[in-house]
């Protein structure tokens, strides 16, 4: 199966029905099974990074087993180009933008949801709290940014009193597209995370690529010499 019609399963939030899903979850639990959860780290970039995160999710969230991630580049479920920030032009009215989203979410969650499976979501999420992942975003990259704009709208939210932490809380274990999708299994929802940010190199810096539309997810941009990473630990509240 190629790259391509496994990303197509991403924004349906569907990758854990694809076959090499299947394989790494089963390589990765015959490693943890031989030499333990402690000496596993799962790596991986863009599709590869995608699949490593649900796989480390769906580990915590049903073994109980937390394995150190790094993640570069990971395709987001939802990727726009430019960004819907970039669309708005304004950091601040987009950031009112998703805590609207987010109000949005737990309406139609309350709605559409029983309250025996919200108690399962919400637990599901709970049981990651001590897992972090790093994820390794880079802020040009449309591909993988999202990750980087979920995080940060949900820190500003937090930041704007105890109604916004609460709205921020009770959002961050629901997928508005999960609720259309069931039995769909969202990779980027989770309540602690590793971010680390950078805006890329030059364009210059390489010139053997020939399709700069994809410049910003290349692997490469990680290992260029002085690249400045912001680096930071974000929490949801109350999770």
């Amino acid at each position: 199966m190629d790259d391509g019609w496994h990303n197509m399963h991403i924004p349906l939030q569907r990758l854990h029905e694809t076959p090499r899903f299947k394989e790494i979850m089963a390589a990765v639990k015959s490693a943890v099974a031989t030499h333990g959860s402690q000496e596993i780290c799962i790596v991986g970039h863009s599709l590869g990074a995608a699949l490593g995160l649900l796989v480390a999710r769906s580990l915590a969230v049903e073994e109980n087993v937390k394995i150190e991630s790094h993640l570069f580049n990971p395709v987001y479920p939802y990727t726009w180009v430019p960004g819907p920030h970039e669309l708005i032009g304004d950091e601040a009215l987009w950031s009112t933008v998703r805590a609207i989203r987010y109000a949005a979410t737990v309406s139609l969650t309350h709605l559409l949801v029983d309250a025996e499976t919200r108690s399962s979501v919400e637990a599901e999420f709970l049981r990651l709290q001590d897992w972090t992942p790093h994820i390794y975003v880079n802020k040009g990259d449309p591909i993988c940014r999202g990750y980087w704009e979920y995080f940060h709208s949900h820190e500003r939210l937090a930041r704007q009193g105890s109604l916004g932490a609460r709205v921020s809380s009770m959002a961050a274990p629901y997928s508005t597209r999960g609720l259309v999708f069931r039995g769909s299994k969202p990779m980027h929802l989770v309540p602690s995370v590793v971010i680390h940010l950078c805006a890329g190199a030059p364009m210059d810096v390489w010139t053997d690529l020939s399709d700069y539309r994809y410049f910003h997810h290349n692997l490469k941009n990680w290992w260029i010499k002085d690249l400045k990473v912001q680096t930071r630990h974000v929490r949801i509240s109350s999770w």
